[in-house]
């Protein structure tokens, strides 16, 4: 049985006391790099274990169903110290992912192109 450490970030402490208590909700994001939990969650970054075999190829997943919270490797907190900022850059990152809408069930492949699939991460 092969297993995978995918991570989920969260911004605040009360987010991540609820994740402990209760496990991830339906529709939550997972990703398979800490930048991308960091970046787009939150300081608060949760490494969850998956078994393999029921991961698609993609490096961020959107689960339809709840993941409890006895599959929570460890939680740590990350404090980044940020160098360089392109404002104009993130923007339009953000812009073009909003186009795509919230409730889409989606998956990004390596090369970054956005697809309409839903798994059910078990």
């Amino acid at each position: 049985m092969e297993l995978e450490v995918l991570y989920h970030g969260t911004k605040f402490k009360k987010n991540a006391d609820i994740i402990l208590k209760d496990g991830f909700k339906e529709w939550s994001y997972f990703g398979t790099d800490l930048n991308t939990a960091i970046g787009q969650g939150g300081k608060y970054v949760f490494e969850v274990v998956f078994l393999k075999k029921d991961l698609p190829d993609y490096w961020q997943v959107r689960c339809e169903n709840k993941i409890p919270s006895n599959r929570i490797i460890r939680m740590c907190k990350y404090k980044a110290t940020e160098l360089i900022k392109n404002k104009i850059l993130q923007n339009k990152v953000h812009d073009n992912a909003l186009e795509f809408g919230s409730t889409k069930p989606y998956c990004f492949t390596e090369s970054g192109a956005l697809e309409n699939k839903l798994f059910i991460l078990k």
